[in-house]
């Protein structure tokens, strides 16, 4: 199986028999989670798949937000960002981005985000554990953005990534500034 993006959905691309079907989204450009075919993404862009959990993991570039996507419970839930663009480490709730693009999932779970307008790379982890499996109670979701916790592993805002991935010097001030 491959996943694929298509007007804000993700579909499932299967090339034994060339099939094709929607695993989520109903299409709208919004961020809602919920039901599969009734959640909206918000531009996705980063897609990973999980094996630990069994779920895709995406980034929603417009949104600034880190969602999972369950296909055997048909659930989809944000795993990490309040929705505001930012740069805020903390847990999944409170954690900021700024147009979060490529994922990598790591081992356990862990997983490496590409926050490019924050020229950033942050780690979303579980402390406690392994990701759980998803179901539609609200207490899930909830208690999944609480044990996601989000850190900047390298860059920032402030101290942009140089062409060598190592920390651009500070700016100081020009000649044109005295």
């Amino acid at each position: 199986n491959d996943f694929a993006f298509r007007c804000g959905q993700v579909r499932r691309v299967r090339l034994s028999d060339s099939s094709v079907e929607t695993v989520a989204g109903c299409g709208a450009r919004a961020s809602w989670d919920g039901p599969a075919l009734a959640a909206a993404f918000a531009f996705p862009y980063g897609l990973a798949w999980d094996p630990a959990s069994d779920t895709l993991v995406l980034s929603e570039w417009d949104a600034h937000r880190i969602r999972r996507v369950c296909p055997t419970s048909g659930q989809v839930w944000t795993i990490a960002g309040s929705g505001e663009r930012g740069w805020r480490d903390g847990t999944g709730a409170t954690a900021a981005f700024n147009e979060p693009c490529l994922l990598a999932v790591g081992e356990s779970g862990m997983l490496l985000v590409a926050d490019s307008r924050n020229a950033a790379v942050r780690c979303v982890s579980f402390p406690d554990g392994p990701l759980p499996p998803l179901n539609s109670s609200q207490r899930a979701r909830r208690d999944l953005r609480d044990r996601a916790h989000v850190a900047t592993l390298a860059g920032s805002p402030y101290r942009p990534l140089s062409a060598d991935r190592a920390p651009a010097p500070p700016r100081g001030p020009s000649r044109r500034d005295s």
